[in-house]
Order: C-alpha cells, then sequence, then structure tokens
C-alpha cells in the first residue's frame, strides 16, 4: 500500500513538474518584423556595349514602392511599379569597372523603410577572343527595360535675339 501511494505521488509531482516547465513564467509578445528589401542581380558580371543583366527587387511590404538607385551606371533612379524583374542593356558609353546597385523600399509616406545593396561587374569585350558569358535565361519576360550610362545632357536654352 505504502509503494503504491508513493508511486502515485511520485506520479502526480511528475507531472505538474513538466507542466509547470512547459508554461513560461512571463509570456513576451514577439516584436513586430522589421521591415526588409532584397535585390538580385543576374548575371552579376556582363561586358560593355551590348551586355544585359536582370535585376529583381522584392520588399517586405506589398504596397512600398520599389527605388533603384545607382550613382553611374543607371542614368537615374528607376521606380518600379510593377512586380517584377527590370533588364539593364548596357551600352557603350559605360565604362567597365564595378557598379553598386542600390534598392530603397519607399513606403506611402515617402520615407525609407528598408534599403539593400548588389554590386555588378561591367567588362570590356576584346576583339578577337572568344568569350563566354552568362546570358539571362530564355523564360526571362522582363517588365522594365532600361539602358545604362550617362544621365542625358539638358538641352541649352536658346538665348533671344537682341532687337526682337
Amino acid at each position: 500500500m505504502k509503494r503504491t501511494l508513493a508511486a502515485a505521488v511520485a506520479a502526480i509531482t511528475a507531472g505538474s513538474s513538466i507542466w509547470l516547465a512547459a508554461v513560461p513564467a512571463y509570456a513576451k509578445p514577439r516584436p513586430p518584423a522589421q521591415p526588409s528589401a532584397h535585390v538580385w542581380l543576374r548575371p552579376d558580371a556582363t561586358y560593355s556595349n551590348g551586355g544585359k543583366f536582370a535585376v529583381m527587387a522584392w520588399c517586405s511590404d506589398r504596397t512600398d514602392m520599389r527605388v533603384l538607385v545607382s550613382s553611374a551606371l543607371l542614368p537615374g533612379p528607376v521606380i518600379m511599379r510593377k512586380t517584377g524583374p527590370l533588364e539593364v542593356k548596357v551600352t557603350g558609353k559605360t565604362k567597365p569597372s564595378t557598379y553598386t546597385i542600390m534598392l530603397w523600399c519607399v513606403n506611402s509616406a515617402h520615407a525609407v523603410e528598408s534599403l539593400d545593396t548588389a554590386t555588378v561587374t561591367i567588362m570590356l569585350r576584346l576583339k578577337g577572343w572568344k568569350q563566354h558569358w552568362q546570358s539571362l535565361p530564355a523564360h526571362f519576360r522582363p517588365t522594365l527595360t532600361v539602358n545604362s550610362g550617362p544621365p542625358p545632357k539638358q538641352p541649352a536654352k536658346k538665348k533671344p535675339k537682341k532687337g526682337h
């Protein structure tokens, strides 16, 4: 009888200790997830004067506007309103170098919530050499196409003629 009673008490105390161990003493709510951004470039190296590469951009908040900013590769900021990839065609005016492309996720209050950067290398194609470059996949369909190069020059203002 004493053994049965001792076994029952041991089972009850073991069960309650497991129950107490499963419930935290103070349950904190999780903090809200921070907004994030991600930008992919494929291929990450291409050639000047005829090369092309794809830019895929993603923002964690679907209502955010995606803005691609690059210092010297793109002629200006590119606003990606639609979901889908961007194709950048490299012109002959783009100098071979390594360029950084930055993605800003801008909310409805026009504040930058998150950003990400990626680098692409533009190389010079050598004449007379057979070089193999990575190309875009056959099923790639961009929603926006942009030419690289410096920004276009502003048209000069015409000076009024004297006497008119």
